[in-house]
């Protein structure tokens, strides 16, 4: 048996040749066949087209017979007058006349029961068809089957609305004594401690580490969940450096400034940033309770 396997997979399994496809010396290698099995494919492919040629052009044919005539169909004439309506009527009957002109037997008797009655006041030779009774429908009586209660997803819980209206809430940041301060209107609601960028006064270009000054707005809170870092300190990429939220403003055509967590609560109360403002992953989770789009941020020194 393992002799027919290794001959069966050597027979089975494409060889690579060198073939000089352009007749000019330049051979490139290809996967043919083995010869034997080509040889087995090309034999039966010439016996299917020798079989196809032989019944196509060889296969034997009587004189054709001549077809049987067909009977022609007429009308009894000699049929018995119509009864009164009492006793019923009799329905002409078609019979086949044979080539010679014979009668035959009738092709078929109608029923009694489908024969076509004849009204009296019904002109000569007009019929009127009996109506059709309705026919009995079977009615299948069950039980209605219930319909299964699609599965409902566990409901998220929501996070408690601050009390007020939204656009009533925005926020101040003072730089200098390094603080966050969400008002509503003009009164101070809450006071959170921030770190802001490692070096002081505006922001006049990418990565001087400063954090902007003006009157921006937010457009945007992000899952920063499953940011990563990297703070040039040789430390590599940093899991969680962000918090769970990132509130991103604009901020006067700067790109990336936002309010976040931290992966390091303690650099609060001083510059530590590259430009953005940090709180902790409690204070950014209790803040994005407040925030919204379009709510005014002020950064101040």
């Amino acid at each position: 048996m393992k002799a027919i396997r290794d001959f069966l997979r050597k027979i089975l399994t494409p060889q690579t040749v060198w073939v000089d496809e352009t007749q000019q010396g330049h051979w490139v290698q290809k996967k043919r066949m083995h010869p034997a099995l080509r040889a087995f494919i090309g034999g039966g492919v010439a016996i299917i087209v020798a079989a196809f040629a032989v019944s196509y052009f060889w296969s034997p044919s009587g004189p054709e017979e001549p077809l049987p005539p067909v009977p022609q169909i007429a009308e009894k004439s000699d049929l018995p007058a119509p009864l009164s309506p009492d006793e019923g009527a009799v329905v002409p009957q078609q019979v086949a006349l044979s080539p010679d002109g014979e009668p035959t037997a009738p092709l078929a008797v109608v029923p009694e029961s489908v024969r076509p009655s004849i009204t009296p006041d019904a002109p000569a030779g007009k019929v009127t068809p009996k109506p059709e009774e309705p026919r009995p429908t079977l009615e299948i009586k069950g039980k209605p089957k219930k319909e299964q209660p699609t599965p409902k997803e566990p409901l998220k819980p929501k996070e408690p609305t601050p009390p007020g209206r939204r656009k009533d809430y925005w926020i101040h940041i003072d730089k200098g004594s390094y603080t966050l301060s969400l008002y509503k209107g003009q009164d101070v609601v809450k006071t959170y401690s921030i770190a802001v960028g490692k070096n002081p006064g505006n922001k006049q270009a990418i990565g001087d580490h400063r954090t902007p000054v003006g009157n921006f707005r937010v457009i945007s809170i992000e899952d920063a969940s499953k940011w990563k870092h990297d703070f040039g300190d040789g430390k590599g990429k940093i899991d969680g450096a962000y918090g769970p939220w990132f509130i991103r403003l604009d901020a006067g055509g700067w790109k990336g400034i936002g309010i976040h967590g931290t992966h390091d609560p303690d650099s609060r109360g001083t510059m530590a940033t590259e430009g953005c403002i940090r709180l902790s992953n409690e204070e950014i989770q209790d803040l994005k309770r407040y925030a919204y789009r379009n709510m005014r941020v002020v950064i101040e020194e």
